[in-house]
């Protein structure tokens, strides 16, 4: 092999190196755009990573090889002919080839992790009132989200459901508009590597962000369960305990007030028919003060808003949690919309 071939091959293998590291860092968002155009509307989070860069590879070297003629060997069009067509056929065809591959893997690997039985599934509300956070400072603050989750020994059946769901159409990104009542969270272990899946579910549909698209899918024992879940949870009799906090304590688990055994059946007790009220404007406006964007925001300086925290039985890693919000300042107790009488001073729970 002359020195003129050598130095050909490692022009060549160069740009393919070059190539790979620009498709996997500056030119890492259009390569993936390129390879979406070849799935379906699948879930995208837990792709194979590898086609980026032999994308760019294959394109990185076959640019290099065909300067190297133009330049060094100094090969006209006309003359080199048969390299020339050689090299931009691969650079047309192996790239479809690649798109192809990641297609098929892609599409296995989903329907294999996705046929797994789940080792976590949560469900949250997307409501304006599904999450209590307390004022840390300008631009923090911690509390908790509404969260169900389903029996651990159901979680194969939930599987069955998520794996058994109908594409039934797929919009631009742009053209959706989200109108979900709820978030399903589900994670798996596939051969040992996590993999997760999260869809909105609006009622009807479960959309899954698939790319610049957004599918919908059904499937009625899906949603059935779902909405079950979502209606138990709002049963105070499915806790076993609460933690009562406020802006002070949300942070200091030794100031936070545990409420079990008795107490916690005595804050049950609290939630009847004889207790309920219809608040009047002055206590509605209180409580609808409260309203963020995005759940009930607590201020630093309202220190009689206190927060009850309500856990259920512990179902793989996570716990069904709710909170109530209590009103130190009128004795008035908030759970899903409705309004009680409940002194808890009086009670010395508080």
């Amino acid at each position: 092999m002359n020195r003129m071939n050598k130095d050909k091959i490692l022009t060549t293998l160069a740009a393919g190196l070059l190539g790979y590291y620009l498709s996997i860092s500056v030119f890492r968002h259009f390569v993936w755009d390129l390879l979406y155009q070849a799935l379906p509307p699948i879930n995208h989070r837990h792709l194979p990573q590898l086609y980026t860069g032999l994308f760019g590879a294959v394109v990185g070297g076959t640019l290099g090889y065909m300067l190297f003629l133009r330049l060094i060997e100094k090969k006209s069009f006309r003359s080199g002919r048969k390299q020339y067509f050689i090299a931009l056929m691969l650079m047309i065809i192996v790239p479809f080839i690649i798109a192809g591959a990641f297609r098929v893997h892609s599409v296995r690997f989903v329907e294999k992790a996705e046929h797994t039985v789940p080792t976590s599934i949560r469900i949250t509300e997307e409501s304006e009132d599904a999450s209590i956070m307390f004022e840390e400072s300008m631009n923090t603050a911690g509390g908790l989200s509404k969260q169900c989750v389903p029996k651990k020994e159901n979680f194969a059946a939930w599987g069955k459901w998520i794996a058994e769901l109908q594409l039934e159409k797929a919009i631009d990104r742009e053209e959706y508009e989200d109108k979900s009542i709820a978030t399903l969270w589900v994670e798996y272990d596939v051969d040992g590597k996590w993999y997760s899946k999260i869809m909105r579910f609006d009622g009807e549909f479960f959309i899954e962000d698939a790319g610049d698209k957004m599918a919908f899918y059904k499937n009625q024992a899906l949603a059935n369960a779902l909405e079950d879940i979502l209606y138990t949870a709002k049963d105070i009799k499915q806790y076993k305990g609460a933690v009562i906090v406020n802006v002070d304590t949300h942070q200091e688990k030794e100031k936070q007030i545990e409420v079990s055994g008795e107490d916690f059946q005595e804050m049950v007790r609290a939630l009847n028919e004889e207790n309920q009220i219809e608040p009047d404007a002055k206590i509605f406006n209180r409580f609808e003060s409260l309203k963020g964007r995005r759940g009930l925001w607590i201020p630093k300086t309202e220190k009689d808003i206190y927060g009850i925290f309500l856990y259920g039985t512990q179902e793989g890693r996570e716990v069904t949690e709710n909170f109530m919000i209590y009103d130190r300042q009128t004795g008035i107790l908030k759970f899903e919309g409705q309004y009680y009488r409940a002194d808890f001073m009086k009670k010395h729970i508080l």
